[in-house]
């Protein structure tokens, strides 16, 4: 054999080796999380990988989707929903966070950060589907430590959760970035059953107490 064939394994062989090591390295987050939009739920991963310069050391990420092979991280995601939302029009009316003052986004762009009514939920990705939930007291809850499972956007005060539980506080909208779906209001069935019907999937919501549960039909 060739010593330029012999390079030419040796290099695919440490790469299959790195993919191998960072694949595991990646480890589940149990919870309840969104659906996929191709059927199951979706897996959340994190890792702590080194960091020169960090005041820690290391440098948290996490990443969702089918598996741990690829997809971005629940604040990217969330981050191109606000996007689409401002866009859109979503933000526009909404007065300025009190003492948020303007951010820079991952994309350079320094955006002011908006105080809406609403609270936000991821319910499904790929594509991705956020509920909003009118309520009031989401005005005032920017200083609020985050709830579990959730996660910030430099365009919103206060979080945005994700997972199939959505909090019944008032009425419900959806919207979907991924399928350029503007908020729009969910289908009612009758006073404790609704649906969003996106992209030929059925997802079916059902409250109970002051909880609505999302379940992909």
């Amino acid at each position: 054999m060739s010593r330029s064939r012999i390079v030419v394994r040796l290099a695919f062989a440490a790469a299959a080796l790195a993919a191998a090591s960072s694949a595991y390295a990646w480890k589940e987050v149990p919870g309840d999380m969104p659906w996929l939009g191709s059927g199951g739920r979706a897996h959340l991963y994190a890792e702590d990988r080194s960091c020169f310069g960090c005041t820690t050391g290391s440098r948290h990420v996490e990443r969702w989707g089918r598996n741990s092979l690829a997809g971005p991280s629940p604040y990217e995601t969330i981050g191109e929903a606000m996007n689409f939302l401002a866009s859109v029009g979503g933000l526009a009316d909404a007065p300025k966070a009190g003492g948020a003052g303007s951010t820079a986004t991952e994309r350079g762009e320094i955006v002011e950060t908006r105080a809406l009514p609403y609270g936000f939920t991821v319910v499904m990705i790929e594509p991705t589907v956020v509920v909003m939930n009118f309520d009031l007291v989401a005005l005032v809850r920017g200083g609020e430590p985050p709830p579990p499972q959730s996660t910030g956007s430099p365009q919103i005060d206060g979080w945005i959760r994700y997972g199939t539980h959505v909090p019944a506080t008032g009425t419900l909208l959806w919207f979907s970035p991924a399928l350029r779906e503007r908020p729009q209001g969910v289908a009612r069935i009758d006073d404790t059953h609704g649906e969003i019907v996106v992209n030929g999937i059925r997802l079916a919501l059902a409250r109970d107490g002051d909880t609505w549960t999302v379940t992909r039909r």
